[in-house]
């Protein structure tokens, strides 16, 4: 999902939140086991003056394949 929105002082807003599931890098199986969350805040350059902000929501997964070493 992501968003735009322009706030009352006229800076941007960019909001992005990422997938419902992870591909494990060791064993390449798709795990819908959510580990936690974090959030992430980067300033861009403005936009006519006006700042940019960039949110983040991004998960950490868990493997559940038995046989994965993760």
């Amino acid at each position: 999902m992501q968003s735009v929105i322009s706030s009352e002082q006229g800076d941007w807003v960019v909001s992005a939140c990422g997938p419902e599931s992870g591909i494990c890098p060791d064993c390449r199986h798709q795990s819908r086991s959510r580990h936690g969350w974090s959030y992430r805040r980067l300033q861009d350059l403005p936009i006519q003056g006006n700042a940019v902000t960039v949110k983040l929501q991004l998960s950490r997964w868990r493997c559940t394949y038995r046989q994965c070493r993760r």
